[in-house]
């Protein structure tokens, strides 16, 4: 069953047309990676999943409600989370304090049970440990990395949309930060992951499409993208024997 349903979907900024009918969707329960080159489109595509830019034409349909001309607060009401890229966090309040804003919409209704989720999140994350009253901003790269995305999970996503997770961070920490993907997933939360790292993204995930200037040029699943000459040469920096041995490892 589809969780998220995006049908011919249209951007503008300004006069410039960012999107031009992109048609996708995610399935409850999986994770989709979504590659592209810079100014492909994928940061104007979560924008507008998330109600930050409003859409000229098409259709996004979340959890069975149309939602493209739904406001931000509404949309992440719904389940449907984004979590920024360069992490966006604020730097001088503690990690404790950053969870709790990402729970700020359900504080209110769930105040007695937001420390048992800090909990599951510090168990997502285990490097966070013990840092809860230590300042965001003197934290390494990686750690702010996921706190960004443990503030996400505080908001109880049904979908969660991460921009962007592995840049500028050491491949043990793309690492560790993939595990705890995969981890989500298996608890039942879906996952759309916007990536250029795409040796990481098809590690994870059960689904990749690509977007190129805007629209959606290839789509399937990462062992059989992992075979196209276009994704290798634009995405893996392979030759199609180097691709073969990444596709057996997938």
């Amino acid at each position: 069953m589809n969780i998220l349903d995006v049908n011919g979907l249209k951007v503008f900024h300004g006069h410039a047309q960012a999107l031009r009918g992109v048609t996708f969707h995610a399935r409850k329960g999986e994770i989709v990676a979504v590659l592209g080159a810079n100014g492909a489109g994928k940061s104007t595509l979560l924008g507008a999943l998330s109600g930050i830019y409003n859409a000229k034409a098409g259709e996004v349909v979340f959890n069975g409600k149309p939602i493209n001309r739904r406001t931000s607060g509404y949309i992440v009401k719904q389940g449907l989370i984004l979590v920024p890229e360069h992490r966006q966090i604020f730097n001088t309040l503690t990690v404790q304090d950053n969870l709790l804003l990402g729970a700020f919409h359900r504080y209110n209704k769930d105040k007695s049970i937001l420390y048992e989720d800090m909990e599951r999140v510090l168990e997502t994350f285990p490097a966070l440990q013990g840092k809860e009253q230590q300042t965001a901003g003197i934290l390494s790269g990686g750690l702010q990395q996921m706190l960004a995305i443990g503030r996400g999970l505080m908001a109880n996503p049904k979908l969660l949309m991460l921009d962007e997770p592995s840049i500028g961070l050491a491949p043990m920490v793309v690492a560790e930060i993939m595990t705890a993907l995969r981890k989500l997933r298996e608890d039942g939360t879906s996952i759309i992951l916007v990536e250029q790292n795409a040796a990481a993204a098809f590690k994870v995930a059960d689904r990749a499409i690509v977007i190129e200037r805007g629209q959606v040029v290839i789509s399937g699943k990462p062992g059989e993208l992992v075979n196209d000459e276009r994704v290798q040469q634009a995405y893996l920096g392979r030759t199609r024997d180097q691709a073969g041995t990444v596709a057996m490892a997938l």
